[in-house]
């Protein structure tokens, strides 16, 4: 078998391994793309004994970076015991 003929069959062998990869995988990924995703974030600064100063800038941060990638987003501020 000449060498061009037999790349152009490996290509098509590729080919088809990618197709066939593709319809087993496509519908997992449909499973997942439509699954609800529920994401609880709580930013607490103010402690008695040491406040902090970014727990809650960075909660809201991530509370977006969240929602961006398609989460519902449960987020808290400074919550306390019975809050949570």
């Amino acid at each position: 078998m000449p060498l061009l003929e037999r790349a152009a069959t490996c290509a098509r062998a590729r080919a088809a391994a990618f197709f066939l990869l593709c319809l087993v995988f496509c519908p997992v990924f449909a499973q997942v793309a439509n699954e609800n995703r529920l994401a609880l974030v709580i930013g607490n600064a103010t402690y008695k004994s040491s406040p902090l100063t970014n727990p809650v800038n960075d909660a809201r941060l991530m509370e977006q970076s969240l929602k961006d990638a398609g989460f519902t987003v449960l987020k808290a501020e400074n919550a306390t015991r019975r809050d949570m």
